[in-house]
């Protein structure tokens, strides 16, 4: 859910899914960008892959509702918000560990180094044949992220904006 470009790894996503040869899951890559193209015609051929587009708002909350797994495999990202997103729905991770939200993955999902297709396909494979695994994690996301508010966002931005102010007064 967001940029299709390179350094979000969709490329390494797609040749880790096709190695899964599954026939009872599906890939669903939404997004738009510069290299969208390029990106698709690597999924060409596979029907179980799927490119909705740019997705917001109400939709994205029916793709986390439907989704079994979410998958965050940037090469750089500095946050990645959408992952606080996918661990409000309940939903295990893959990430890396270039993506700075990876801070919140304790034993709700899996870290992986970006670029690594074979660890990335292991990773979805061990998620995907343990339903109770994948439960667990689930949950455990969002008890994680419950902290995770805007409330609590705003609190710790004017702690440090007055710690700072407070150190530079001396």
């Amino acid at each position: 859910m967001g940029y299709l470009i390179k350094r979000k790894g969709v490329a390494e996503l797609i040749e880790a899914f096709k190695q899964l040869n599954r026939d009872d899951t599906v890939l669903i890559i939404a997004g738009a960008g510069r290299e969208a193209s390029d990106i698709k015609s690597l999924a060409a051929g596979q029907e179980n892959i799927y490119f909705p587009g740019y997705i917001e708002g109400t939709e994205k909350a029916r793709y986390c509702a439907i989704a079994d797994i979410f998958v965050l495999p940037s090469y750089v990202d500095s946050w990645g918000l959408v992952m606080n997103e996918a661990m409000m729905f309940g939903l295990p991770v893959i990430t890396t560990t270039k993506v700075g939200a990876s801070e919140l993955i304790k034993d709700n999902g899996i870290i992986i180094n970006p670029g690594d297709v074979v660890a990335l396909k292991d990773a979805m494979k061990r998620m995907l044949d343990d339903d109770a695994l994948r439960y667990k994690m689930g949950v455990r996301s969002k008890e994680i992220i419950k902290d995770y508010t805007i409330q609590q966002a705003t609190k710790t931005f004017i702690r440090v904006v007055h710690e700072v102010l407070m150190n530079a007064n001396h």
